[in-house]
């Protein structure tokens, strides 16, 4: 059975402006792929600088903070999946993007 968490994902962009979003997942990298995506998608939100970009997880309940660079989270994207859950996960995330 899946461990969704609720998240909030929070990021800033080029232009200095933090944008948060709040989404359901299984994993960081899911999380972090779905922000991306709904993110990318807003007329709002300025360009993400993918070698500058950090990106802020906060699950909610309990309550803990990741962060991760956006350039990171697109290698590990690149790399190949180390199970078919992990290859399913990417190719789904990748199809966001």
């Amino acid at each position: 059975m899946p461990n969704l968490q609720r998240c909030r994902v929070a990021c800033l962009d080029s232009d200095g402006v933090t944008h948060a979003i709040e989404v359901t997942a299984e994993s960081l990298h899911e999380a972090v792929g779905l922000a991306l995506h709904t993110l990318r998608k807003n007329g709002w939100v300025g360009e993400l600088v993918e070698g500058l970009a950090r990106i802020d997880v906060v699950v909610t309940h309990p309550a803990v903070t990741h962060s991760v660079q956006v350039k990171d989270w697109k290698r590990w994207l690149d790399r190949p999946g180390r199970s078919p859950r992990e290859l399913a996960l990417k190719s789904r995330l990748r199809a966001l993007l």
